[in-house]
């Protein structure tokens, strides 16, 4: 009898414990809350045209022969203008991204972009001033546009692959002209000259790569792949830049800080 009184009283004591009992809260952290912050750099060739591929854009110069007209107190010769030719460019910048769902990703950033054009151009009329001739077009000019750009983005991942992930993205890019040293042409006379009044200073663009993640799995990641922008935005209303749209290729990479 005393052995099963303390049983009951065990049992008793037990169920007590259980009723009691507080329920553990399992914590389960918000995945898609998170911003990862992440740097970026593309490096390739960038190129004016009148289209995205820029199939009507020669990458040769050329001197047509000179046409010779007369005014009222003497003459002049008139030149065109030699083709604007493609030339190095980059783009570097930091972006914070997140998840949205387990197979897409957002992200906004700041980049500096710097893209540039090359032309044969002539001698320099006077030191004091920015402008050459366009007569005997031998020296080679760059001419070099600096960016402020606000790109948003959107990932989606190819395929499964958890090891090395593969994501298409595409962007949206903002941008505003800081500085160049760009040339403008003039018939008559024929000469090149410093005008960046003539230029649009805002430019809207759009954005794609593909690129595969190094070391998905590790708290930070790699990624390299092809990319590609084309420039919405017309560069000029006139001038040697009238109607013309800014091009690049070339090839991204990333480092991604991932947070645990």
């Amino acid at each position: 009898m005393k052995n099963t009184f303390g049983l009951k009283k065990i049992i008793e004591k037990t169920d007590s414990a259980i009723l009691n009992k507080k329920p553990e809260i399992q914590v389960v952290r918000n995945h898609y809350k998170k911003w990862n912050l992440g740097i970026e750099f593309s490096g390739g060739s960038s190129f004016v045209a009148d289209d995205p591929l820029g199939i009507n854009n020669s990458a040769n110069y050329y001197l047509s022969t000179p046409s010779n007209s007369s005014g009222g107190t003497g003459s002049y010769t008139n030149f065109p203008s030699s083709k604007t030719r493609s030339s190095v460019a980059f783009i570097v910048g930091a972006f914070l991204e997140k998840n949205i769902s387990p197979e897409h990703k957002i992200s906004f950033g700041i980049n500096y972009k710097y893209f540039s054009t090359s032309n044969k151009i002539g001698n320099k009329i006077d030191s004091a001033q920015t402008a050459y001739y366009a007569a005997n077009s031998t020296h080679n000019y760059r001419s070099n546009f600096s960016y402020l750009e606000l790109p948003v983005s959107l990932k989606l991942q190819l395929g499964k692959n958890k090891y090395l992930p593969v994501y298409w993205q595409f962007g949206i890019n903002i941008s505003q002209l800081i500085s160049s040293n760009a040339l403008q042409f003039k018939s008559n006379p024929s000469l090149y000259y410093n005008d960046n009044s003539l230029f649009n200073k805002t430019q809207f663009g759009f954005s794609t790569s593909i690129s595969a993640f190094l070391f998905a799995k590790q708290k930070t990641s790699i990624a390299i792949g092809p990319y590609f922008y084309y420039g919405a935005s017309r560069l000029a209303g006139k001038g040697l830049y009238q109607n013309k749209h800014f091009n690049f290729i070339g090839l991204r990479s990333e480092i991604l800080f991932l947070k645990k």
